[in-house]
């Protein structure tokens, strides 16, 4: 895989349904083996990208488990998305996740509620006295509305021997060089934008938990990997390559558009759960037409 704890390079996988608007576990599984055999490191389920608060407990348990099966079966890793806004549901789940095999937790910073830095802490806490498992935190401000600070986060990592990770999808790369510098040895960041991941990884980011890696897991590997070996000419080519493909699939709200790019490519993804809607015609004439320009 690589020598860190998480891997390089991880898929935030999308979530297919069928035509009555059940779990597709059939297509799920056949995207699972598609990004393992492009050597993805790993998969993070049920998470923003997957759909997660549309998603039953009882779906979320029955993916972690199918899905960790294949991956293991690969020699791959699994991360369970078990947060929410709600610290005792989060830490149930934590618990019951552990249970179908997954390998990592992970959790987003509380949305809604807006919780002080020492709520925060107290929420991240919880959780991680609910599962041994080795725990992602989860900082993106842009959808939960409140972004968690630098020195709460290597609080966390100091205080918790089991708080391994954080994925950072905000655009202040102060704090994030600052926890690189700070946090406990061996925690590890990882980008939660494609298009950072690069400039990310030259401040000492381990990789990333991808959302572009649903279409293209390929390319998003070797643009991972170039830039792990500093080989950075290299990396910067594949990133200019995937540039408008990074952009393209958050022209609007993420995942619409990656899973339209899905159906291009002739998966059976059939739509999102309200309140998210399929992809509009305009839109899926222009998610056709940047494949088709980007040869993929």
């Amino acid at each position: 895989m690589s020598d860190t704890l998480f891997g390089r390079v991880l898929t935030a996988q999308i979530t297919p349904f069928t035509a009555d608007d059940k779990v597709n576990y059939e297509v799920l599984d056949k995207l699972a083996e598609r990004q393992f055999e492009a050597a993805i490191d790993g998969l993070v389920l049920c998470a923003t990208t997957g759909e997660s608060p549309t998603l039953t407990h009882e779906e979320k348990l029955e993916v972690f488990k199918r899905i960790s099966e294949i991956a293991h079966s690969y020699s791959k890793k699994t991360v369970a998305n078990i947060g929410n806004y709600n610290t005792k549901q989060s830490c149930e789940l934590a618990k019951e996740a552990e249970k179908t095999g997954v390998d990592f937790l992970m959790a987003v910073v509380p949305y809604y509620n807006k919780p002080p830095q020492e709520g925060l802490y107290q929420h991240f806490a919880a959780i991680a006295k609910s599962s041994d498992l080795p725990l992602i935190l989860y900082n993106i401000p842009g959808r939960t509305g409140i972004n968690m600070s630098a020195d709460t986060i290597i609080r966390l990592s100091k205080d918790f021997s089991n708080i391994k990770g954080l994925k950072q999808a905000i655009d202040n790369f102060d704090e994030t060089k600052e926890i690189i510098a700070n946090a406990q040895e061996g925690f590890e960041v990882l980008s939660g934008n494609d298009d950072q991941t690069l400039e990310l990884m030259k401040l000492g980011a381990t990789g990333v938990i991808s959302t572009c890696s649903n279409v293209t897991p390929q390319e998003m590997r070797d643009l991972v990997y170039a830039a792990a070996d500093k080989e950075y000419e290299q990396a910067e080519k594949l990133q200019e390559k995937l540039s408008p493909l990074m952009q393209g699939l958050f022209k609007t709200t993420n995942p619409i558009l990656v899973k339209a790019a899905l159906e291009e490519l002739g998966f059976e993804i059939r739509g999102l759960r309200l309140p998210l809607i399929s992809a509009s015609k305009e839109e899926r004439s222009f998610i056709a037409k940047l494949l088709k320009d980007l040869d993929i």
